[in-house]
């Protein structure tokens, strides 16, 4: 019998509505929480075959605030990402979970707000430049070489309160793609090909000639 998650993800129909159709004889596997706004996103974005910094940062989320229910959403989680061929926990590895509590952006939410106003209203100097020297901070500490997209932009959502996270996704990645734009990012990220020949970006530490 399909849990609800799996039958949201093969039908494509949000899981609050799917659960009204059991009184009708619908017949599911229960969950042992609730499917919120966050979970059903990041159902969403895997239903989608994307293994996106959402996914990672809400996943992250259920890792660290430690309930019998964050145990049971991220177990929902693997096993969908696992039938989609990803590794939650491998890829939480390849971004260093363990070190995004302590490499937060403060004050993010405002910082962000102020990066992403409208094209037409100017972009908003100072708080690019605030993102960016936190990046470069990021990269210049990381113990990798270099970095990839989720890498920061998951740190940049795991900054914001926990119940406005889902509504922040697009926000963060416009605000990558400005810091790039308006050169914030020069010598710092380069456009490469992931293993599927997709464009990607690539963050990583300045080679400066002494």
């Amino acid at each position: 019998m399909p849990s609800l998650s799996f039958l949201s993800i093969d039908s494509g129909i949000p899981a609050n509505r799917l659960k009204r159709l059991v009184r009708y004889g619908l017949e599911i596997d229960d969950l042992d929480f609730e499917i919120d706004a966050q979970h059903q996103k990041a159902i969403n974005d895997l239903r989608n075959r994307r293994l996106s910094a959402y996914v990672l940062a809400y996943a992250y989320r259920c890792k660290i605030e430690e309930s019998y229910e964050n145990y049971a959403r991220l177990d929902d989680l693997t096993e969908i990402a696992n039938a989609r061929g990803f590794g939650i926990s491998s890829e939480l590895s390849v971004i260093a979970w363990r070190w995004v509590e302590n490499e937060k952006l403060p004050g993010a939410k405002k910082w962000i707000e102020r990066a992403t106003v409208p094209g037409k209203a100017g972009h908003d100097a100072p708080a690019l430049e605030r993102i960016a020297g936190w990046c470069k901070t990021l990269i210049a500490g990381a113990q990798f070489d270099r970095v990839s997209y989720n890498y920061i932009a998951v740190r940049l959502l795991a900054s914001l309160p926990p119940d406005e996270m889902v509504d922040y996704p697009k926000k963060v990645r416009t605000t990558i793609n400005r810091l790039k734009f308006y050169g914030h990012l020069d010598g710092w990220c380069r456009p490469e090909k992931d293993d599927a020949g997709k464009p990607c970006d690539v963050f990583f530490r300045p080679k400066f000639d002494l």
